[in-house]
């Protein structure tokens, strides 16, 4: 003959797997730094082109997007991580960026990006050079990356920037002298 549990200590299991399993989650959890630096706007001929200027611009410095995680027809690109390992605990690291394209409101054919890069360092002290024992901790933003890849952005859409072929094929003004 089995006796069942008193209310009392069922109502403390219950509350004991809660605090478990709310403590489980925040733990999986990252928390991820806020906050992008966004450019003041450009005018441009549609949002692809700025998409693949993004990519170009990205690509300038060693990222490359992560196709699955990157959507062209909402403006957002995501990279996968560009890792620097180092032979230090500490000192190595790897970097995501996101790049997001949005138009400017009140201003018809103008677009802005908000970039957002964040870094990891690698803690682990046994192998801080392998990367599949890598145990990456700290995020951080990299706000000097971040200002140069929307510039670079910015710089493809400047008057003096655009080949005259290019603006005449996108119904562009001439270059202004």
């Amino acid at each position: 003959m089995t006796r069942a549990s008193p209310p009392s200590a069922r109502l403390a299991a219950s509350a004991l797997l809660g605090a478990l399993l709310l403590g489980g989650l925040a733990a999986c959890q990252t928390s991820r730094p806020s906050g992008v630096v966004t450019s003041a706007g450009f005018p441009a001929p549609d949002q692809e082109i700025v998409y693949h200027s993004a990519l170009r611009a990205l690509g300038e410095q060693g990222f490359s997007a992560d196709l699955e995680l990157s959507d062209a027809a909402a403006g957002t690109i995501v990279t996968r991580w560009k890792n620097s390992l180092q032979p230090f605990s500490g000192q190595g690291y790897r970097d995501q960026a996101t790049v997001t394209i949005r138009p400017v409101a009140g201003r018809s054919g103008y677009y802005a990006v908000d970039t957002q890069v964040i870094r990891q360092f690698n803690d682990n002290m046994v192998q801080p050079s392998n990367l599949v024992t890598a145990e990456w901790k700290r995020d951080t933003r990299v706000s000097e990356l971040e200002m140069l890849i929307s510039r670079r952005i910015e710089t493809y859409f400047l008057p003096g920037g655009l080949s005259s072929d290019f603006r005449q094929r996108h119904g562009l003004a001439p270059t202004p002298r």
